[in-house]
């Protein structure tokens, strides 16, 4: 059976989009999102388009910036999907099926095509016709996960690092092997080190500390208290850059100027060697062998994190960097 690369997916997802736009949410002649006669924001469908853990901390700096205006952003989310997250950095959110309002698929494609050129909060804002700006989503976190991220952080040792092997993409994967490496050697520095998996992976067992199967709440609490997350171009780095931890995102195809440029804690690492096609945002040099791991970031060694690791950490001793920000309830 012949596989389907990633360029077909987004050709039929783009397709998809075209004809839902046209016969169920038509948008004026500049491409934005249609409004209501009262002129009100549409609800913004989570389950449609952007809808990964990084997309709706994105789309929560955007809420927060409109909330006091006369238009602010609500949001759709099941219970199963985004609804936990998003009620956890306080947005308006409901799962109310009858009104799941509009998807995102056309800001999406509109990034692609220009190559992500600009800043992904303006290709939103453009789409959504908003003209207010963004700031950072509070954090609402229980006792009872702060508990738990207190315990965790104290069980594992001060100033610690957060390893985030996993991503929803192949594409933008740090190979696994480079992660171990990583998490030995520091550990052999004797830095307090923590791999964090939302699901098991036997190819990651070989780590010096690992712990995974955690609810997104409690990992985000645990990310609040830790001195640095490293991590793919995917969720817990938009997490983290939120609130105020330092992070290192080690990208290949995606232009870190895209996808972080709003959050100034958000370092991105990318290799500057061979085959230097980094930041290719999915356009050519992209092709189906990249569907299944990104020769850009198997170019970007171990060792190359490690002293970008210590560089930072050496940061935070001094004082150098502000207190990570959360808010309890």
């Amino acid at each position: 059976m012949r596989r389907i690369t990633r360029a077909e997916t987004l050709r039929s997802e783009i397709l998809k989009l075209k004809k839902f736009v046209s016969e169920v949410a038509p948008a004026n002649q500049e491409g934005r999102a249609a409004k209501t006669p009262q002129n009100a924001m549409p609800r913004l469908n989570t389950t449609d388009g952007y809808k990964a853990v990084g997309d709706m901390v994105i789309l929560s700096w955007l809420a927060e910036g409109a909330r006091d205006s006369a238009d602010p952003i609500t949001f759709y989310a099941t219970r199963e999907g985004n609804y936990q997250l998003l009620k956890l950095m306080g947005q308006d959110v409901s799962d109310d099926a009858g009104d799941k309002g509009i998807g995102l698929w056309q800001a999406y494609q509109n990034e692609v095509e220009d190559a992500g050129r600009k800043p992904r909060v303006d290709y939103l804002r453009e789409f959504l016709g908003i003209r207010t700006g963004y700031r950072p989503p509070k954090f609402h976190f229980s006792e009872e996960d702060l508990r738990w991220a207190r315990q965790t952080q104290q069980d594992h040792g001060d100033n610690l690092v957060l390893l985030f092997p996993q991503t929803l993409w192949k594409a933008r994967e740090w190979p696994y092997c480079y992660w171990v490496e990583l998490s030995w050697q520091l550990k052999a520095r004797d830095i307090s080190v923590l791999v964090v998996l939302k699901d098991p992976d036997p190819q990651l067992e070989n780590v010096p500390r690992l712990i995974w199967g955690f609810d997104i709440c409690k990992v985000a609490a645990l990310i609040s208290m830790s001195s640095l997350v490293v991590v793919n171009d995917s969720g817990a780095a938009h997490l983290a850059g939120a609130m105020n931890v330092p992070t290192i995102a080690l990208c290949g195809p995606t232009r870190p100027e895209c996808a972080f440029h709003h959050m100034p804690d958000v370092m991105s690492l990318t290799s500057s060697g061979p085959p230097g096609c980094a930041g290719c945002h999915f356009q050519s040099p992209y092709r189906p062998a990249c569907d299944i791991g990104c020769q850009a970031l198997y170019a970007l060694q171990p060792h190359e994190v490690l002293g970008r690791v210590a560089e930072e950490l050496a940061k935070n001793a001094t004082g150098g960097r502000p207190a990570a920000r959360s808010t309890s309830s």
